[in-house]
Order: C-alpha cells, then structure tokens, then sequence
C-alpha cells in the first residue's frame, strides 16, 4: 500500500509524531492521495508492529506526552527497495462504476442513461479540478514540484481518457430502445 511507504519515507527524513505526519502528507502529497487521521495512526501502528518504525515518548513544553516515531534501520531497507522497486498491476483495469453501472442494466435499465450522464458530469468537474491544480504548480522551481506537475498532468490524462470512455459507454447504451 503506498500510504504505507508514503508515512515510512516522511519518517525516514525525520521522527515525527502522528499530527505532524497527517500535516505533512496534506501539505506535500494531498494530490497524490487524501490521508485522514486515523488511517495516519492504523498506519503508524501497523509499521511500528513490524518493526519498521520505533515509537518514543516525547513532551514539548508543557504540552502532553506524544509518541514520536522514527524509522528503524529495516525500515529504512524496506522503504530503499521500495523505492527501487517496480509495481506490476495485478489487474488491467478496474472501476467500480461499471460494476454498478452492469447491475444496474440488469435491474433498473431506464435508469443506466441517467446513470452515465450524471457520472460523466461528475468526471468533467474533475478533469477541471485537476487542471486547475496542475495550473498552481506550473514553474516546478524542485525536483519534488516537477514530480508533482508531472502526476497531475498525469491525472488529468487519467480523467480526460474516463470521459472518453464513459462518453463511448454512453453511445453503446443508446443501441438499447430503452435508453435515453
């Protein structure tokens, strides 16, 4: 899981403790992926179990006692192969939307032109979130800000080619009398 290894290598740089870790994922890799505060402390957990991370008591002040974690030296070695390694996709495609979409043909087919309209809607607003976003990273200034220009520019290819393919839906659709 890449929230897994995102955590790992955000504490590799430096032992943080979990709001810190939440905080730098929302500032550095929100467009790669939204982190809540609980998957930060299942994922903390997790790590320090199998020893890749090690948790110390910590106070600052006056402020309460926190753990801090740092990554351990196997940690360390994990997240170096990781880095290195290459991801193979256990599936060609997946989306859940057309597994919805295949039910719903089969029990409400009326409904699946409407169905693929409002998903299509909903997909075009994405395509021009992600533009707007890849618009506030443009003049990549460091290597980590050209890797982020270049995975949204990926995700806006990713969203355009789902509008595509659910506009090709929507016309396979209409062969169907029934369907608007």
């Amino acid at each position: 899981m890449a929230i897994r290894f995102a955590v790992l290598a955000l504490l590799a740089e430096a032992p943080l403790h979990g709001y810190a870790v939440h905080a730098l994922c929302e500032e550095r890799l929100g467009d790669f992926f939204d982190l809540s505060y609980g998957q930060v402390y299942q994922v903390l957990t997790a790590l320090e179990r199998q020893g890749l991370v090690l948790a110390t008591r910590a106070r600052v002040g006056r402020r309460p006692w926190r753990k801090v974690y740092d990554a351990t030296p196997s940690g360390r070695e994990v997240l170096e192969r990781w880095l290195r390694g290459h991801r193979v996709r256990p599936r060609a495609f997946r989306d859940d939307f057309y597994l919805r979409l295949y039910f719903a043909a089969a029990s409400r087919p009326r409904d699946i032109g409407r169905i693929v309209s409002e998903q299509i809607a909903r997909a075009e607003s994405d395509v021009l979130a992600l533009r707007t976003r890849l618009e506030a990273v443009r003049g990549a200034a460091r290597a980590p800000d050209a890797v982020r220009r270049s995975f949204l520019e990926a995700a806006v290819l990713h969203a355009e080619a789902t509008v595509r393919a659910l506009e090709r839906t929507r016309e396979a659709l209409r062969a169907f009398a029934s369907i608007a």
